[in-house]
């Protein structure tokens, strides 16, 4: 019996394993990622209590408009995306703002802007 469930377990874990790596179009990656950015900035501007978290929190909202709109809203792909990208830029921001290396904060810091500014640019108006 316990052969069964060894065979059955390896099973399920080859099912799980062998989904695609990504059903995400490269518009809905885009979006997934500035919206991952965004809502690191959300936290980092609460963080350090910096008044444009507002501003932030309207970017973060506007890219997930965008992403229900291509069909990716709810797909795990893209929250993966997110979190993944949320998780680097917050890397980025803490190096940028606590990091104890004048020159490496400085580049964390262009970095971030940069990375944003990319985004803004896929937003009307932006």
């Amino acid at each position: 019996m316990s052969g069964l469930k060894t065979l059955i377990s390896s099973l399920c874990g080859v099912v799980l394993c062998a989904a695609p790596a990504s059903s995400l179009t490269d518009l809905a990656r885009d979006f997934a990622t500035c919206t991952g950015q965004f809502s690191a900035m959300v936290e980092h501007a609460w963080l350090i209590q910096d008044p444009r978290s507002d501003r932030y929190n309207d970017d973060r909202e506007k890219f997930l408009a965008l992403l229900e709109a291509v069909g990716a809203g709810a797909d795990p792909a893209a929250l993966n995306q997110r979190i993944e990208a949320k998780v680097a830029l917050m890397s980025v921001l803490n190096e940028a703002r606590f990091g104890t290396d004048e020159a490496r904060s400085m580049r964390a810091e262009r970095r971030a802007e940069a990375q944003l500014a990319v985004c803004r640019l896929m937003l009307l108006g932006g």
